[in-house]
């Protein structure tokens, strides 16, 4: 069991958010589908609600414990090991449950896994839980998040009798997860920027543009991001920062931290544009003396540009390049192609074996590594 889950299992707002909505919204005529079930504990409460059928996906181990935990409470939830975009369902669900978002929403590998699910698990009225969300962005205050993002800005990256500094140019155009740092103050009323319908799939392109008035003397050090969950017509969950904000929020972090004062406007724009299977951000923060148009400060960011694949790294590979396989990876390839969908564990083994007998007792273990822990393959166990 992971810090994680551990972390998910002890947010009880988060979990009662999501329990009330599943008592008002399952009814016995319900197919649901608890897609990333990790523990289970809403495809149980779907099960105590009085579901038709409740049904578990996870790809991840701890579906075993999830597992033991129905049995324990004596609740038939039918959980199936393996990636969502694979599994087959006889019967299509009717509601479906999902929260495992990044805390910029728009990000990581949700938005293509609900999309594939909206084609793949749900009927055509399915509904969805979460309903909704919202993005969610302020000004602040911290100096601990700001040591976290630049812990070595004051030794111009010189450590160890090396000379890091081209992690400064990283370091300025990354995206930073922060979880709601001790000293974090908002330093003025967060901004809605997006409001958004699970009914429909995520944007693969968004942008934001919004301007604070700075009401406090204080030292800015960047700009958080979150979102809110709107589970229900009645249930709500907030990942601002606090105490409950599990996800934590996104810090798009300044250089230096910025002496600001009342009456000026700090402009803040944001955009996201996915990409293949994730995306970039970029940002703008414009600092305005009071009656002024221009800047007076500016700081600017783009996470392609953190990318350590750069485009002069891309120039310099050559496509005509012959690649060879380490034995390892031929080893591997051969695990793989054994897998066709009629072998078992067992028999991919025995043809491991077969051509590498030096492994012996650790052969099977090899093939368990390739198959689950590198989530190339899944299998489907009722």
């Amino acid at each position: 069991m992971s810090d994680y889950d551990n972390r998910i299992l002890n947010d009880a707002d988060r979990i009662q958010a999501f329990a009330r909505a599943i008592r008002r919204q399952v009814s016995t005529q319900d197919v649901v589908v608890d897609l990333g079930t990790g523990l289970g504990t809403y495809a149980m409460l779907a099960a105590q609600a009085g579901a038709k059928r409740s049904i578990g996906i996870e790809f991840d181990s701890i579906i075993n414990v999830a597992r033991q935990i129905a049995l324990q409470n004596n609740l038939d939830v039918e959980f199936i090991r393996g990636d969502a975009l694979d599994v087959e369902l006889s019967e299509r669900a009717t509601l479906l449950i999902f929260e495992d978002f990044s805390s910029g929403l728009l990000d990581g590998p949700a938005p293509p896994l609900l999309a594939a699910a909206r084609k793949q698990l749900v009927a055509p009225s399915c509904r969805i839980l979460p309903q909704g969300a919202e993005l969610e962005i302020a000004p602040v205050a911290s100096q601990r998040a700001h040591d976290m993002a630049f812990p070595n800005r004051a030794d111009d990256y010189t450590c160890y009798g090396l000379n890091f500094q081209p992690l400064q140019y990283i370091t300025q155009n990354s995206v930073h997860h922060i979880r709601s740092p001790e000293d974090l103050a908002l330093l003025a009323d967060p901004v809605v920027v997006l409001r958004h319908s699970f009914e429909e799939d995520l944007p693969q392109k968004w942008a934001a543009d919004v301007t604070f008035e700075l009401a406090a003397e204080q030292t800015l050090a960047g700009v958080c991001l979150w979102h809110n969950l709107v589970v229900d017509e009645q249930n709500r969950y907030s990942n601002a920062p606090g105490e409950a904000a599990i996800g934590g929020q996104y810090f798009f972090a300044i250089p230096e931290v910025w002496d600001v004062k009342p009456g000026q406007r700090l402009r803040c724009e944001v955009a996201f544009q996915r990409i293949s299977v994730d995306g970039f951000w970029r940002w703008n923060l414009q600092l305005f003396e009071h009656q002024s148009e221009t800047a007076c400060r500016t700081s600017t960011g783009n996470t392609f540009a953190a990318s350590p694949i750069t485009s002069a790294a891309m120039n310099a590979f050559y496509q005509d390049e012959v690649i060879s396989l380490t034995s390892r990876a031929k080893l591997e390839a051969l695990v793989l192609s054994a897998a066709d969908g009629n072998k078992s564990i067992r028999e991919i083994h025995e043809i491991l074996q077969e051509h590498a007998p030096e492994m012996h007792e650790d052969s099977l273990e090899f093939v368990l590594g390739v198959l689950e822990n590198r989530r190339l393959a899944t299998a489907v166990v009722n």
